[in-house]
């Protein structure tokens, strides 16, 4: 099985990307910002882009 696409709610943005990014080595790919909400799609940087653009 293949996981396309999941999400999860963080409290800290930049610490959540700190472990994501840093400690696992996942690439931030787009980041929304609306009001005091963002929207970010992390994801391994040997992935296709083809599963992009869900949102």
């Amino acid at each position: 099985m293949k996981y396309l696409h999941t999400m999860i709610r963080i409290s800290n943005v930049e610490k959540s990307l700190n472990f994501y990014c840093n400690g696992l080595g996942l690439i931030e790919t787009r980041r929304i910002e609306i009001l005091q909400e963002s929207t970010l799609e992390i994801k391994e940087p040997w992935a296709s882009m083809e599963n992009t653009g869900s949102w």
